[in-house]
């Protein structure tokens, strides 16, 4: 094989050689990307070579002689306008006796194997980013599980969620009826969001009735941004078992790159929030029916014992005075003898309604048994507990019960006390009972004082009378 022959061979593996005279740079693999240059047209390799990898490129041509191979890997753009990675080898040789020396290379097209590795990089780093949210779930999760409430719960979800999510603020919303609560928000000092949201004042509706993300990259304008700064909007529903139980939603800087990207995060805080709403919700549901009366919809004995128990403490701080109405039907046995337990059991409805009804926003009310209703007025004085309690017998007096077809009446007890020295409920309750027995006594359909010398009934005719 000649000369010229073994090296054309070798420009065919990519082999290129250059010297001070050498005027093109050349090998078979520039050939297939149409890259011929020479000096004397004024353009040269490097001038397609990709400006970030420039100086990689020239770092090649550094070398002196009897140094070592110099290996660079770079972009450069092919005649169809495409880049491709080269891989070039150079050792530089110094000529038989002289100074001057060549530079001996290789060329390699390594554009496939650079694109698997991107996509291999890729890859990897997906499933860096997907251990990342699994372990900050985790973390998510064992933080919910400590919470106190579900507001604090929302909080550290959150608080978690800007670990992955690099929002400016968030919160979460919990849908009621045709408004939107606001449970929680990270952080805790956001200085503009309202509290309840009506259906016409957010796109968060279009979220949850839609049952899909929704993304708005320049949020500025709205009046629920955070002041004085560029920020996109993301919005997802919380779905627990079909059911759309809010709204969170993340404030993100209007610069940040992967913007919407952060919407399957997002999925998945929301999903974590969701089941803990409905747990909320359910706990609610179970407290509440804990504490009321199932036929009469009042608190039961238990749980009004409970809060006026606070409630005494409350108001024994400052100094001001409680009242408590215990109220008995009338000839209630006799409703049930007559016309029945159903017929006995509308009575008891109708009562409770009315009495709820006539008494103060501030007062509770429970059926204490029975045919027996107390209520605790918060604040009252004397004057103010007689009055409510006579408004409450002429409203049951004038109730018309229609399946009945005769008048309802009640005995009312009142009994009244400095909340500092009211020890017990118990004491005030047994107070009142003692009351309500005396206007028993009386001839029934009347209000009686507790702890009087000589307690009067509170006839129908008294003045306080609506």
């Amino acid at each position: 094989m000649t000369h010229n022959l073994m090296l054309a061979a070798l420009r065919r593996m990519g082999l290129f050689i250059l010297d001070e005279n050498e005027s093109e740079r050349y090998s078979f693999v520039m050939e297939r990307l149409g890259l011929i240059y020479s000096k004397t047209d004024g353009e040269s390799l490097e001038d397609q070579v990709h400006p970030k990898d420039r100086e990689t490129f020239q770092s090649l041509y550094l070398a002196d002689a009897g140094e070592e191979e110099k290996r660079a890997e770079y972009r450069i753009k092919g005649s169809d306008g495409e880049w491709r990675w080269i891989r070039t080898r150079i050792v530089s040789v110094k000529k038989e006796g002289g100074a001057d020396f060549l530079r001996i290379g290789i060329d390699e097209d390594v554009t496939e194997r650079k694109s698997a590795e991107d996509e291999l990089r890729l890859e990897l780093e997906e499933s860096e980013r997907w251990y990342e949210l699994a372990e900050t779930m985790r973390v998510a999760e064992l933080l919910a599980s400590a919470s106190p409430d579900l507001a604090s719960t929302v909080s550290a979800v959150l608080g978690q969620a800007s670990e992955r999510i690099p929002f400016i603020e968030s919160s979460v919303y919990s849908r009621q009826d045709k408004k939107l609560e606001l449970i929680a928000s990270f952080p805790d000092c956001v200085s503009n969001l309202p509290r309840i949201l009506p259906d016409s004042s957010s796109r968060l509706w279009e979220v949850m009735d839609s049952k899909s993300p929704l993304f708005i990259g320049d949020a500025s304008k709205s009046s629920r941004a955070p002041r004085d700064v560029c920020c996109s909007w993301l919005a997802v529903p919380l779905i627990f078992r079909g059911a759309v139980l809010g709204a969170l939603e993340f404030w993100i800087p209007a610069d940040d790159e992967r913007g919407r990207n952060h919407t399957w995060p997002a999925m998945v805080f929301g999903d974590m929030l969701a089941v803990e709403l409905d747990a909320e919700s359910r706990r609610r549901e179970l407290i509440r029916e804990a504490s009321t009366d199932h036929l009469t919809g009042l608190l039961t004995r238990k749980s009004f014992s409970r809060i006026a128990s606070k409630l005494i403490s409350r108001f024994a701080t400052r100094g001001e005075s409680i009242a408590l109405i215990l109220a008995d039907i009338d000839h209630f046995k006799s409703f049930n003898d007559r016309f029945g337990h159903l017929r006995g059991d509308e009575v008891l409805r109708g009562v409770a309604e009315g009495m709820k009804e006539g008494l103060r926003e501030e007062d509770i009310i429970c059926r204490f048994g029975g045919e027996e209703f107390v209520a605790f007025l918060p604040g009252a004085t004397e004057s103010i507990a007689l009055e409510v309690a006579e408004r409450l017998r002429v409203r049951l007096e004038k109730q018309s019960f229609a399946r009945i077809g005769e008048n309802v009446t009640a005995s009312f007890g009142v009994a009244t006390c400095k909340a500092m020295a009211c020890d017990d409920i118990k004491d005030l309750i047994e107070k009142a009972d003692r009351a309500m027995y005396l206007a028993k006594d009386r001839g029934r359909n009347c209000v009686v004082l507790a702890d009087q010398p000589f307690p009067a009934c509170l006839a129908p005719e008294s003045p306080l009378a609506p």
